[in-house]
């Protein structure tokens, strides 16, 4: 059996004009909110075997607030360039090249894709997925290659605020 945890960055300071989307900071909002997740995340029955993130600060600044929180030492991490604004198609096929003696995967990216590949996974319409904002799913395939949407199950969804 296989999981996912997707997570979207939390809150960011707004891009400047002429700035560079890739370098903004989160917020103090935005550190809240990554603490908030981590809080609810490790009380959940998933510890990630890798973290795949963005390598944008705001994805990196997400982890870095989470960390001392989850408790996850030996959790292997890596930063990929195609998950920096990655459409769902290059989310799936970045999933794909999982290894498959690893059960749970953690990404932490950016919208559209993650809202489009939560879209996927849950054959639902969610209309918002905010900043913050995670879901974990449960796939009864044994490899990342043929991981489908019929074999997903939705376990949680929720944003940094949801009680």
């Amino acid at each position: 059996m296989k999981k996912i945890l997707i997570m979207r960055h939390a809150k960011t300071e707004t891009q400047e004009i002429f700035g560079s989307d890739f370098v903004r900071n989160l917020t103090s909002n935005g550190i809240i909110q990554a603490q908030i997740q981590a809080k609810f995340i490790s009380i959940l029955p998933f510890r990630p075997d890798l973290i795949l993130l963005s390598p944008s600060n705001r994805t990196q600044q997400t982890l870095a607030e989470m960390i001392p929180i989850v408790d996850w030492p030996d959790t292997h991490v890596a930063a990929k360039d195609k998950l920096y604004h990655a459409s769902v198609s290059q989310l799936l096929k970045i999933i794909s090249e999982v290894d498959n003696s690893l059960d749970n995967l953690m990404i932490i990216g950016h919208n559209f894709g993650l809202l489009e590949l939560v879209q996927h996974f849950s054959k639902d319409y969610i209309a918002k997925y905010k900043t913050g904002s995670l879901a974990l799913f449960h796939f009864n395939d044994t490899s990342w290659q043929t991981l489908s949407a019929e074999s997903a199950e939705l376990i949680y969804l929720k944003a940094p605020m949801d009680e």
